[in-house]
């Protein structure tokens, strides 16, 4: 039996999203499972919510977040950490990388040519006091192994996300230090180094999902914006709506999308309620798919291959609340 406070040791959760046309399609990851179904995989070396996942041209990346312990459902001791590890499909297997210089967790993520960028989040914590936000922007060059500090974010920001978008990283929403939700489009040029403001959101919001397709940043759902769907146009900098998910649905922590090359375009968001909705972009119509077997919360996703992973989290049951990997 598991004591109190003690972290409990799961597993890494992979979404097989197969052919729809051949349910016996074969894949490394997983050559018997069918689509639109979930196994385990080996599970992260340390155990962690809040932390950034994003996938590289061949591989799963999850940094920084928070090693938490906690106690009959209350967390009782958090550090922020920096671990980077590197997760090869391939091999199942996990590899460390040199950490993040400055750990936090709550960070926007994103990969642009063979580089990670982190920006922002919770860096520190004062009894009292809350959350101490970073406008912190540190990039990851994945091959060299080593960070280095570009020009901070405009301001300090949590909750926030971070998408790519022909060589752009557009960074919006999320909440500031006196806990407001906002609705700025900021834009950061990797070349240049240096941050510009485009439209802002119809709707302020922080602690959504957000994903690409067809060069559209897709925000959906988040704290005030509901079971809204925002999606942003950066080419003509305007926003417009998309179906709402129907109220009371649960979405709000890890999303993905597939490729339209082995398996139709399809946007997954995913819950801590373990519901998996997916958005249909053509007919911009919501269908439900399988839930996440382990209902966990503050974790990361991300998709490599037209798979999705489901990384790490906070995982409760009846009496207590794990860490999970």
């Amino acid at each position: 039996m598991n004591k109190k406070g003690q972290i409990v040791t799961w597993s890494i959760i992979a979404l097989l999203i197969l052919s729809y046309t051949n349910t016996n399609t074969q894949t490394t990851a997983n050559p018997t499972n069918n689509e639109n179904t979930w196994t385990q995989k080996t599970p992260l070396p340390h155990a962690r919510g809040y932390l950034g996942v994003v996938a590289s041209d061949n591989e799963i990346y999850a940094i920084g977040g928070r090693d938490t312990l906690v106690s009959d459902s209350i967390i009782i001791s958090g550090t922020l950490v920096g671990y980077n590890e590197a997760y090869n499909p391939k091999t199942d297997k996990w590899t460390t990388k040199t950490p993040m210089p400055t750990p936090r967790e709550d960070f926007a993520i994103a990969y642009y040519q063979n580089k990670i960028y982190c920006t922002g989040g919770i860096w520190s914590s004062i009894s009292g006091k809350g959350a101490l936000l970073t406008d912190t922007n540190e990039v990851y060059d994945i091959q060299t192994n080593t960070w280095s500090t570009k020009k901070p974010l405009p301001q300090a920001l949590n909750g926030q996300q971070a998408n790519v978008v022909e060589g752009q990283i557009y960074v919006i929403g999320g909440e500031d230090q006196k806990g407001k939700h906002l609705n700025d489009t900021f834009v950061y040029d990797p070349a240049s180094d240096t941050w510009t403001t485009k439209a802002p959101m119809p709707f302020a919001t922080s602690g959504y999902i957000s994903t690409v397709h067809n060069n559209k940043i897709y925000i959906i759902g988040g704290v005030l914006a509901g079971c809204r769907i925002q999606i942003y146009d950066p080419q003509t900098d305007t926003w417009s709506t998309g179906s709402d998910l129907s109220p009371g649905d649960g979405v709000g922590t890890g999303s993905g999308v597939t490729s339209g090359i082995k398996v139709p375009v399809q946007i997954y968001a995913l819950s801590d309620d373990g519901s998996n909705k997916i958005f249909d972009p053509i007919s911009n119509n919501w269908t439900n798919g399988d839930s996440i077997p382990t209902i966990r919360r503050a974790f990361g996703s991300a998709v490599l291959d037209d798979m999705l992973y489901v990384v790490g989290g906070i995982v409760h049951t009846s009496r207590r609340v794990f860490i999970d990997r």
